[in-house]
This record gives C-alpha cells, sequence and structure tokens, in this order.
C-alpha cells in the first residue's frame, strides 16, 4: 500500500519525480503486483497517467492481468479510474479485459457517481472501445438520473 500510496501522493502533488526513481519504484510495483488490491491497482495506474508516465509494456501487460483476476472487487471509483488511467496513458488493454471491465461497469452501474460515469464514458470514447447499444442506454439512463449533480467539467468529459 506504501508504494501506491507514494505514487498517488506525487501525482496529487503534481510532482514528477526523476525518471530513475519513476524506473525503481515501476520495479517494486512489478515485484508487489500479486499484493495490490483493486484499488491500489487503480491508484497505481492513475498516478502513472497523471505523471504522464508510460510504464514499460510488461508490467502494464501484467497489471492488466492482476485487474482481470481481481475486477469482481472493483468499486465504481477502481472501474473508472483504471479505465482513465489506460485511456490517458494511450495504452488500450486486451479487448477481453475492456470487454469484461465493459460487463462490471454495467452490473455496478447503480452506484457510480457523476466523476464515474464521466471517466468512464470519456475512457472508453478515448480507446475507441465499440460498445453495444444496450449498454449505452443504460449509460444514458445512469447520466440522465444523475445530471443535476454534473459539475461543468464532468459534463465536458460525458459530452466529448
Amino acid at each position: 500500500q506504501n508504494l501506491a500510496n507514494t505514487l498517488w501522493a506525487f501525482a496529487t502533488l503534481e510532482h514528477v519525480p526523476e525518471r530513475e526513481l519513476l524506473q525503481h519504484m515501476e520495479g517494486a510495483v512489478s515485484r508487489k503486483l500479486g499484493e495490490f488490491t483493486p484499488q491500489e491497482l487503480s491508484m497505481t495506474l492513475w498516478a502513472f497517467a497523471t505523471m504522464a508516465y508510460l510504464p514499460e509494456r510488461e508490467l502494464l501487460q501484467s497489471m492488466e492481468r492482476a485487474v482481470i483476476r481481481k475486477l469482481g472487487e472493483f468499486i465504481p471509483q477502481d472501474l473508472a479510474n483504471t479505465l482513465w488511467a489506460f485511456a490517458k496513458m494511450e495504452h488500450v488493454p486486451e479487448p477481453e479485459l475492456l470487454q469484461r471491465m465493459e460487463g462490471e461497469v454495467s452490473r455496478t452501474l447503480g452506484e457510480f457517481n457523476p466523476q464515474d460515469l464521466s471517466m468512464t464514458l470519456w475512457a472508453f470514447a478515448k480507446m475507441k472501445h465499440s460498445l453495444e447499444q444496450v449498454w449505452l442506454q443504460h449509460m444514458d439512463e445512469a447520466v440522465s438520473g444523475k445530471l443535476a449533480e454534473f459539475d461543468l467539467q464532468q459534463l465536458g468529459m460525458t459530452l466529448w
């Protein structure tokens, strides 16, 4: 947890450490990945994306596999942050992961807040992931039901 929290703190403080330190942290993430919780996975991906740091492809693929293993434990914020991070890094995960995440979004859609909804829609659009019309209709209903709670940034991301 300390590793994910440290990366999150750097990103939140808008501080990008020296590349050498980030590479060492990337190695540590790789070694400890099996111990990560869904929150730690999503926080780590979010931090890398926020710092505009693209980890090695092998680590991203390992993180994809870790997400698949723990997907049923993800809360909406973890799903949204993970999808947003992949899209922000311009890393399109394997189709199996995107399809499974799409299903998990559907399963937990009633728990999504405006930020989760806007980040999720933006990420799928940015990755040009093809979505079923029924899925999009459910998202329409979810957004409509919470539209009054959206701020300008969330509206912009949703309309993007």
